[in-house]
């Protein structure tokens, strides 16, 4: 394998990798950019909309200042007046004054409010009025629009009432100049409003006129960061009137698309707004510079970031690409080399030829588990025929016994089956043909294991409803001599043991049914099949013996009922399956039971009166019936033994607590002082505390102490001193910390709290 192709391809796979990586993060530099230009446009439209919003607002508040004066009596009487009023109507002129004024303060988005009428010379504004408009016209108000400076007050009436017959409201003033507090004001590009009573509107007989500055509309339309760059059009859209021109307003304002203006060249972006209320088509200009610098910081780290960005990709790139070629060499060194398996790659491929090795290694593998199966099973059958042949006497050979059944049987035989055959080597084939002729046949479980040149071990399991005489299983090996003899021409010699349920007794069954083999030595020409006396091996195997005695009184003394019905069980189990033998033991069996039963009930301290319940021989009881009495009584005396422990231990927790209660005062008591007093060892008096109220002699004594303590603070006055000798504290520091731990308050804050309720 060639490792520089090795290196190369993983430069090259991590490098596109980190490259794609990297060139992900430049869209998302470029989309970052694009939503800074998104944000500040959606910004400008947000102030775009405020500000339209409060210029409709303030139109509707004109209207309303408009329909009040209309409603206004007075004001009606000089409205109908033409050419000069009479002097009598002076006073209704400055009525009519003082109410525009009171209402004009209303309109504190515009610096001035002035009527004109039709048909007399009257004026009325929000600071003065006169008789005498052409008089008061040059020296007191003066227009200039679109280029033509009105000296004349009728050509400046003719010119309002003339626009606001062609519905046009709003008017765009060169200049304006008005007082207003006794000081001249200038207004350039300004924008009056006019409007009139709604019952006039066709003819009207005069006209409110409200003056609009431009930098109001400026402050309120566009952003303060673009009054400087930017601009601002507005256009009439009923007349087509430019109200409007702020900044540098390019050429071709009104063909635009997609946000900018055509043959522009890109330097604006435009907030287009169509207000439909006032009919005012509204154009603001972002210039592109702006927008950049609001960029530019951003889009500096941005560069930063990739600049850093592309430097990570070449370095991850080698650092990545060395890590992975180094640890593949050494993975590839360490793996054995299979023939064929770089060749087999048209093309380099790491993860190809690491499947071939790996897949290899998994088949040798395979291959020595199956080995170490079969020389497991090997050693399994050598401990097997070792603890037949040897004998179980250990613990541990018990152990290593039992781990070999899923369950141990409860009854067994040995089976040693010797072979008679002219040619060696057919042995395996022989063993075979009888265990798979035992599967199907023998009805329960069975292990065999080799021993010897000629020799094979079965160990059966007996189901409870099998003969003693295990003839079931000697009838089987007769049929299998049968059919081994006429299948591979070979003699059969089977000898057959049974003792009972101890392991240790399995060795004694080997050495019977050898025994029987061996005997069978002269009869070299037939099968022969035998069985050993059973009978013999029953009365060895009696399993109601010393040791079954002694268990079975320790368990009537502890009460454990559910285990003495096991014991019982397997004595009726064992007798049940040996009819013969129970007829000749049962007294036997009968009266040791019993006087265990006796016994025990002499070994309480109670009453006996149910002894006289218990159970009587008669010759002719049976097997189940003579256990399930000893059951019965068996499960009474139980109860008994329950009721007299209950009993004890009512009576000396009582003894404990009374105990307690008429010596917690005293300082220097102590477990073993209690238990001394009330006659038991301190061992079982910690014992049975712990058992009865979940708490040591300790605790216990401090709760007490506890509680005597909160009832002598609910309801004396006594200090913590005399409270602490009277609880057996001793110490007033020890009763205020022990105190303050178990309540969680100290005791002068527990006293406050009882004093409280």
């Amino acid at each position: 394998m060639k490792f520089t192709k090795m290196l190369m391809h993983y430069i090259t796979k991590y490098f596109l990798g980190f490259l794609i990586v990297f060139l992900s993060s430049i869209l998302v530099a470029f989309v970052a950019s694009r939503s800074i230009e998104d944000y500040i446009i959606e910004k400008g439209e947000m102030k775009n909309q405020e500000g339209i919003n409060g210029i409709y607002e303030m139109v509707n508040k004109m209207e309303l200042i408009n329909e009040m004066m209309a409603k206004n009596q007075t004001f009606s009487t000089i409205v109908y007046q033409q050419g000069k009023i009479p002097k009598e109507d002076v006073l209704k002129l400055k009525e009519a004054n003082k109410m525009f004024s009171e209402i004009g303060f209303v309109a504190d988005y515009t610096p001035y409010v002035f009527m004109l009428f039709k048909k007399n010379d009257l004026y009325l504004s929000t600071s003065q009025c006169s008789f005498n408009f052409q008089d008061y016209y040059n020296k007191f108000l003066r227009i200039q629009r679109e280029g033509v400076d009105f000296s004349d007050s009728d050509a400046v009436r003719d010119e309002l009432f003339g626009r606001y017959a062609k519905h046009s409201q709003f008017v765009r003033l060169d200049q304006i100049k008005f007082i207003y507090n006794e000081k001249e004001r200038k207004l350039h590009d300004a924008i009056l409003y006019l409007t009139s009573s709604e019952f006039t509107r066709l003819n009207p007989q005069y006209l409110s006129c409200f003056v609009i500055d431009r930098d109001y509309l400026i402050k309120s339309i566009m952003m303060p960061e673009l009054e400087k760059d930017g601009f601002l059009y507005i256009q009439d859209s009923r007349t087509g009137d430019v109200l409007l021109e702020y900044g540098n307003v390019p050429e071709g304002i009104g063909a635009y698309e997609n946000g900018q203006i055509v043959g522009d060249g890109g330097s604006y972006r435009l907030i287009v707004k169509q207000q439909d209320d006032l009919q005012w088509k509204i154009v603001t200009g972002i210039p592109m510079t702006f927008i950049d610098s609001q960029i530019w910081p951003v889009s500096r780290l941005l560069i930063i970031y990739l600049c850093i960005g592309l430097l990570l990709v070449i370095g991850l790139t080698a650092f990545y690409s060395y890590q992975q070629y180094s640890g593949m060499k050494r993975v590839l060194f360490a793996l054995p080399a299979e023939n064929g398996v770089e060749s087999s790659k048209k093309r380099f491929d790491e993860y190809g030829i690491l499947t071939d090795n790996i897949l290899a290694l998994k088949k040798n593998g395979n291959e020595y588990r199956a080995k170490m199966e079969e020389l497991a099973k090997q050693n399994e059958a050598m401990m097997l025929e070792h603890l037949i042949v040897m004998g179980i006497w250990l613990p541990e050979e018990r152990r290593v016994f039992e781990k070999c059944f899923e369950k141990v049987p409860e009854f067994f035989c040995v089976a040693v089956v010797r072979l008679q055959q002219k040619e060696y080597g057919n042995s395996d084939i022989i063993t075979l043909a009888m265990v798979e002729y035992l599967k199907k046949h023998y009805p329960g479980k069975f292990t065999n294991v080799y021993s010897g040149l000629t020799d094979e071990l079965f160990l059966f399991e007996l189901k409870p409803e099998q003969e003693a005489n295990v003839s079931g299983i000697k009838k089987l090996f007769e049929e299998v001599a049968v059919m081994v003899t006429a299948a591979y021409d070979v003699i059969l010699h089977v000898g057959i043991s049974a003792i009972g349920t101890d392991l240790a007794n399995v060795n004694k069954c080997y050495e019977q049914a050898r025994q029987v083999v061996r005997a069978q030595y002269a009869c070299s020409n037939e099968n022969v099949v035998k069985t050993y006396d059973i009978s013999a091996n029953a009365l060895y195997a009696n399993p109601v013996n010393m040791d079954f005695l002694n268990h079975f009184y320790t368990l009537l003394i502890c009460g454990q009922q559910e285990e003495i019905c096991t014991q019982l069980d397997k004595v009726e189990s064992y007798y049940s399956r040996m009819p013969y033998l129970y007829e000749a033991q049962k007294e036997q069996i009968f009266y040791s039971i019993r006087n265990i039963l006796y016994s025990a009930w002499l070994h309480l301290d109670g009453e006996t009166d149910s002894r006289e319940n218990f159970p009587v021989f008669q010759k002719n009881l049976k097997c189940g019936e003579m256990m399930e009495m000893l059951r019965r009584s068996s499960a009474e005396l139980c109860d008994f033994i329950s009721q007299t422990k209950k009993s004890k231990n009512e009576g000396l927790k009582e003894k404990i607590t009374q105990y307690l209660n008429s010596h917690y005062e005293e300082a220097g008591l102590s477990a073993y002082r209690a238990s001394s007093e009330i006659g038991i060892s301190e061992k079982y008096l910690s014992q049975f505390l712990k058992e009865q109220t979940g708490e040591t002699f300790s605790s216990y004594l401090l709760r007490l102490r506890i509680e005597k303590a909160k009832e002598l603070l609910a309801t004396t006055d006594y200090s913590n001193d005399k409270i602490a000798q009277m609880t057996g504290f001793g110490a007033v520091n020890t009763f205020y910390r022990n105190f303050s731990k178990q309540v969680g308050v100290t005791p002068k804050v527990y006293k406050e709290n009882c004093e409280a309720r």
